[in-house]
């Protein structure tokens, strides 16, 4: 935010604008997005499609979280490693953002890294809670 105001006030007050401020404030941004999507997920807050667990009780419902889970582990592993090889192959290179010179774009790719870990960690945890309510459903000890 101090970026875009500053950027405003040297382009309107001042009459010049600077190139890497607008870039910079955009990957951070992006940097932002990716990070807060995890607690974002821990606390259930994220967009979801709750046609179907809506109207599902019981078992199917049961079911329905499970796959969920299991998915929300999945995907953001997938992703992870994915965006690591490119991360790699971008630190290679050495690549920086045409916007910002001195960022180097393998920074806001780690972001990505380090936001898709944290959503796989808080549907393990997820994993272990809907482990734990069928335990206890079936009279077992926790």
């Amino acid at each position: 935010m101090i970026f875009v105001c500053f950027e405003v006030f040297t382009r309107y007050i001042l009459g010049f604008s600077t190139a890497w401020i607008e870039g910079s404030a955009r990957y951070l941004i992006i940097c932002f997005v990716l990070l807060l999507a995890a607690p974002l997920t821990k606390r259930d807050e994220h967009i979801a499609f709750t046609l179907l667990d809506t109207r599902l009780t019981g078992w199917g419902k049961r079911i329905t979280r499970l796959i969920i889970i299991i998915a929300g582990v999945c995907v953001p592993i997938y992703t992870a490693v994915y965006t690591l090889q490119i991360t790699l192959m971008l630190k290679r290179w050495g690549t920086t953002s045409e916007s910002a010179e001195f960022l180097r774009m393998w920074w806001i790719y780690a972001f990505m890294i380090a936001g898709m870990v944290l959503i796989a960690f808080y549907y393990l945890e997820q994993l272990a809670s809907w482990v734990v309510s069928l335990a206890k459903d079936r009279g077992e000890e926790v």
